[in-house]
């Protein structure tokens, strides 16, 4: 009895200390996170990219540690490794927008159009007001030159952001091309006004 005894404390013993380790590990990771997110609005996508990286090697159940690292490697370009990390975080955790969003946008670079698309419809299904998803399929649409669909999109971006200024020069492109010149103009005109240079002239090509 007394041997069960000395076994059943060595076990806990040894679940106490992996125990502490494994919050040791997670708390570190969230030091490497936060200094990751500084390196991002820095400019330092390269250092941000290594610390992301140690982060999710300390706590590999954290999600939003593969998300953070996909947007620094897709901002170096580096697309395939980018969405390898996407594929990690939303195995962990599929409910984070964010995930769906990026990835699309790695797909969209690579020109794997239809996956681009899955994905940001998947973003937009987990949260309808992501106005960057809704914007950048808008472009996916304007690639597949499907217009109408495009300015769908660009129209809710407007719904959303009614100062949006891309919103609205995107839109009349889309117009643009289905020869709506009176919607185009009016866009770019709201453009123009609201400080978009490239409409400005645009407007002033277009629009006399």
């Amino acid at each position: 009895m007394r041997k069960v005894f000395v076994v059943l404390v060595a076990l806990l013993s040894c679940y106490v200390m992996l125990a502490q380790g494994e919050y040791i590990d997670h708390q570190v990771s969230q030091i490497y996170m936060t200094s990751g997110n500084d390196k991002l609005r820095n400019h330092d996508y390269q250092g941000a990219a290594s610390d992301f990286a140690y982060a999710v090697k300390l706590d590999p159940g954290l999600a939003e540690g593969y998300i953070n690292l996909g947007i620094a490697r897709s901002i170096l370009q580096d697309f395939t490794i980018a969405i390898e990390a996407y594929n990690k975080g939303i195995a962990i955790n599929p409910n984070i927008a964010a995930g769906y969003y990026n990835r699309g946008s790695a797909w969209f670079a690579l020109q794997e159009y239809e996956k681009a698309m899955k994905d940001y419809n998947k973003a937009i299904k987990l949260n309808p007001y992501y106005k960057e998803a809704y914007n950048n399929r808008g472009n996916l649409k304007l690639v597949s030159k499907d217009y109408s669909g495009a300015i769908d999109d660009f129209s809710k971006v407007i719904e959303i952001s009614p100062d949006d200024a891309t919103a609205f020069y995107n839109r009349a492109v889309a117009h643009m091309q289905l020869q709506q010149t009176e919607d185009a103009c009016k866009d770019l005109q709201k453009a123009a006004a609201l400080g978009d240079k490239q409409a400005a002239s645009a407007s002033d090509k277009y629009c006399k």
